[in-house]
């Protein structure tokens, strides 16, 4: 038996997540188990579905067990939503692995960058940018990039390569619960995505601009098999006439997908 764990937020679940959850399986997983977050996603703003629709959509597409990340970690910055949600995989005595979405899946890169953060010179030079008035964000990458170098200091430029870090840290620091990472390479929008804005892991494999059917019953999220790039040109030039620069409009949709609408039939 070969457990794999996965940290997600679902906000919603979509066909990139269910391909996650194929490719955990593809890597010899027996069985599945996510840590989600709750009614309230990490920015602080409440889920589109709420979690026992969300959890569903992940047991019918291949989860075995949801666990719901308590809302003090789900609510936290990256270091601390890590903690408690690689705390809760590790507690349940089972986690062979704990698989994660980068937008660089080297581990090797992946913790280089985690062993960079964890030194005190890197620590060091953050407080020292942060009276400048800069981010901690950004204060962090100048700091890796300082003491470490540029490409390691690139990793921390995307949201996904900055959980999969904070994650790798977090295991490091629970050598007796023996869980392996297992890195899964993100394809097509990263973190900042057109469902929520929010979403911790994202994996589309469309890359061109498409439309989305949300489907109400199930949460999953489907491609709409339609063109709408003259429409969203159109869009975009008449909301740049207020002044404002945009760099994307997106098309998403809610209704009924064709398996829920044919169950919904058959239950009838």
């Amino acid at each position: 038996m070969k457990v794999t764990g996965i940290i997600a937020e679902y906000n919603p679940f979509h066909k990139g997540h269910r391909w996650q959850l194929e490719q955990v399986r593809a890597a010899g997983a027996s069985h599945v188990a996510v840590v989600m977050s709750p009614d309230f996603t990490q920015r602080g703003t409440p889920a589109i579905f709420p979690k026992r629709l969300r959890a569903q959509a992940a047991l019918q597409n291949g989860a075995d067990l949801v666990l719901e990340l308590p809302v003090c970690y789900a609510l936290a910055g990256a270091q601390r939503f890590a903690f408690g949600a690689v705390q809760l995989a590790a507690a349940m005595g089972c986690v062979d692995l704990l698989a994660f979405g980068a937008e660089d899946a080297d581990l090797v890169q992946l913790r280089q960058a985690c062993t960079a953060l964890q030194q005190e010179e890197v620590n060091q030079t953050i407080r020292q940018l942060l009276p400048s008035g800069i981010t901690f964000a950004k204060a962090r990458e100048r700091a890796v990039a300082a003491v470490y170098g540029e490409e390691t200091a690139l990793l921390l430029q995307k949201p996904n390569n900055i959980l999969a870090i904070e994650y790798l840290c977090q295991l490091e620091k629970l050598p007796d619960a023996h869980i392996q990472p297992l890195a899964l390479g993100r394809i097509g929008n990263t973190h900042d995505g057109i469902y929520t804005g929010m979403g911790a892991d994202r994996f589309d494999a469309v890359v061109t601009a498409h439309p989305h059917l949300i489907c109400s019953s199930c949460g999953g999220v489907f491609d709409l098999e339609c063109q709408v790039e003259r429409e969203t040109a159109q869009l975009k030039q008449a909301f740049e006439r207020s002044g404002a620069t945009i760099d994307e409009v997106q098309v998403r949709a809610w209704g009924i997908c064709d398996r829920c609408k044919q169950n919904h039939q058959e239950e009838k």
